[in-house]
């Protein structure tokens, strides 16, 4: 089976449970790249969540539901090798529902993840965000970051990276934030649609980038996310699978040896899709 980000979501049906394989493709050191393992864990919750729509949709105010949040915990690494992801309905009311996935591997639970899928309200307060625009220069406007053998993760093969603002890693910067634009080279390549994927392909750009910590470091450290939070501040509205996506990250503290930041996810025209903040362990 190909592993490439398409054909690993495939692969997950409605049952609420998957068993996947991820090669070393997907490498991040010793351990899986924490966005594809994550990536799947949401897609299993989704999947689940469309068959529960279909089963008892006269129970379910609007079948518009999307992921709205999600909170990961990396508990330990994922190596290459098959990981099996189950769902479990955790409550569902009128219009949110949460889950809890977990990912098995060597029967021991290595990551969680805890999803809240909600529908549309009626209200009378308008839409408005207060996020401020970041301003990245067009993606045309830099070169391609390239692939530095020893240094970057075997993962970040499959993205194309256009690095904007901040230090370059191991620079010893004195920068806290990072930016860029971003997509995936699988994704590029699709000659189908990639809407049914989007909120995955979301996560997997979300986590895409090296943490705007190892900027500050002057020699190669490893560095590790131990939790994750998403929130999704709108959907989507374009599903080119060409286009590309605005990173930008800022390191709120660094306290022996964890980092406390948080990134927003941009669409092309610069519209905040995704918020995150990670606690990250580094050396």
């Amino acid at each position: 089976m190909s592993d490439s980000f398409i054909d690993l979501l495939k692969v997950v049906d409605h049952s609420g449970t998957a068993k996947i394989h991820l090669s070393d493709a997907w490498t991040q050191g010793r351990a899986m790249f924490g966005g594809v393992v994550a990536a799947l864990a949401i897609r299993v919750a989704n999947m689940h969540h469309l068959k529960i729509i279909k089963n008892q949709i006269q129970n379910i105010a609007d079948a518009k539901a999307l992921l709205r949040s999600a909170q990961i915990l990396f508990l330990a690494p994922i190596e290459s090798g098959d990981v099996v992801f189950t769902a479990k309905l955790l409550r569902q009311g009128r219009s949110v529902t949460h889950y809890r996935v977990e990912g098995v591997q060597d029967d021991a639970i290595k990551i969680e993840v805890l999803c809240t899928i909600a529908s549309p309200r009626d209200t009378s307060i308008a839409d408005h965000n207060w996020i401020t625009t970041p301003n990245l220069s067009l993606p045309d406007s830099v070169k391609d970051l390239p692939f530095v053998p020893n240094i970057m993760p075997n993962f970040s093969q499959r993205f194309q990276y256009r690095w904007l603002t901040g230090g370059a890693l191991m620079s010893g910067s004195q920068d806290n934030k990072i930016g860029g634009w971003c997509r995936a080279h699988d994704v590029v390549a699709q000659t189908e649609s990639v809407k049914p994927y989007w909120q995955e392909l979301l996560v997997c750009l979300a986590d895409a980038w090296p943490p705007a910590v190892l900027s500050r470091a002057t020699k190669i450290a490893p560095a590790s996310s131990m939790s994750w939070m998403l929130e999704w501040v709108q959907p989507i509205t374009s599903y080119a699978p060409d286009q590309w996506f605005g990173f930008t990250e800022t390191i709120d503290s660094l306290h022996k040896g964890y980092a406390a930041t948080h990134h927003i996810l941009w669409a092309a025209q610069q519209q905040p899709l995704i918020i995150g903040r990670q606690t990250i362990a580094y050396f």
